[in-house]
């Protein structure tokens, strides 16, 4: 039924937009997991994954802000921006494309796996929370976050870090592999937009275009037919 929520966007394959791919700024997890698998140090491992829906860190924010530079130094704007309910990529997105989208939108069919092993990271809020800690997504488009449908609340988990847990949080009940081709087609037949840009995640990226990204970097990707 996931598949349903990309049908009232279908339009003919001849519309398809130039697309372009994000990934979100330094988040609280990502230098404690890239140290700790650099340093075989499982303490490490075990912090990073154990915060649950991650900010994104000073480095993180100036990583966007340098982005909006390179974006208004080139003049560049998007008819629709796409990102996912989770905090960090919400964050990129506000600091990067402030002003330069004619249109934001929210989907969680572009999170990440909610692997219990991962814990928190993979896992957000409900729509009032996330309101409430960004008042400027009153302006987006929350549509496509159904909750108890592709955004559905999850038990209490145990972390990775000793005695550690994360309370009930949100997550796609799908793995990311049975999401990616709706996602795909969904992204290729947007309709009303000549150019769309994703702010997302490295697993997805992963995935969907075989590509290893950098937190902040921008590139543009045409699907193959």
């Amino acid at each position: 039924f996931f598949l349903n929520a990309f049908r009232p966007f279908s339009a003919p394959p001849s519309m398809s937009p130039q697309l372009f791919f994000v990934r979100h700024g330094e988040a609280q997890h990502n230098p404690l997991i890239v140290q700790g698998k650099a340093d075989s140090n499982i303490e490490l491992l075990r912090q990073g994954r154990s915060i649950q829906n991650p900010r994104l860190t000073d480095n993180g924010k100036a990583q966007a802000m340098k982005l909006r530079e390179k974006l208004l130094r080139e003049q560049m704007k998007f008819d629709v921006l796409v990102t996912t309910p989770l905090a960090r990529a919400i964050e990129t997105s506000h600091i990067a494309f402030e002003g330069l989208c004619q249109r934001c939108l929210i989907t969680p069919e572009a999170v990440e796996t909610a692997d219990p092993v991962l814990a928190g990271p993979q896992r957000g809020d409900s729509v009032v929370q996330m309101l409430q800690m960004f008042p400027f997504l009153k302006d987006w488009d929350l549509s496509l976050i159904r909750e108890g449908d592709n955004w559905v609340l999850g038990e209490e988990i145990d972390t990775p870090a000793p005695g550690g847990k994360c309370p009930p949080a949100y997550h796609h009940p799908l793995p990311v592999e049975e999401r990616l081709e709706p996602l795909r087609d969904w992204l290729k037949a947007m309709p009303q937009a000549e150019t769309v840009v994703m702010v997302g995640h490295s697993m997805v990226f992963d995935k969907l275009l075989g590509l290893s990204m950098k937190n902040c970097e921008l590139v543009e990707y045409a699907f193959s037919s």
